[in-house]
């Protein structure tokens, strides 16, 4: 046998298990910390840039008040 003929069985298995274990923490004791971690994990897969997104967007933000800043003081001393 090659890892050809095996992989399609090692998938199921590793597809089985990912769902057992999931439907397991699911199903037993449904704590506020375990739904905490679901609902981020699924906010992640949804949208899984928004971090550096919020980062990119609050970087880009200064730059351009840095360039206004720049920009206003080259005019002052222009007047000067």
């Amino acid at each position: 046998m090659t890892l050809t003929d095996i992989a399609p069985y090692l998938l199921v298995g590793f597809i089985l298990l990912v769902n057992i274990a999931l439907w397991s923490s699911l199903s037993g004791k449904k704590s506020q910390r375990q739904m905490d971690m679901w609902q981020k994990v699924s906010k992640t897969m949804q949208k899984p840039w928004e971090k550096e997104d919020k980062n990119l967007q609050e970087l880009s933000e200064r730059v351009e008040k840095l360039r206004q800043k720049s920009v206003s003081s080259m005019d002052d001393e222009k007047d000067d």
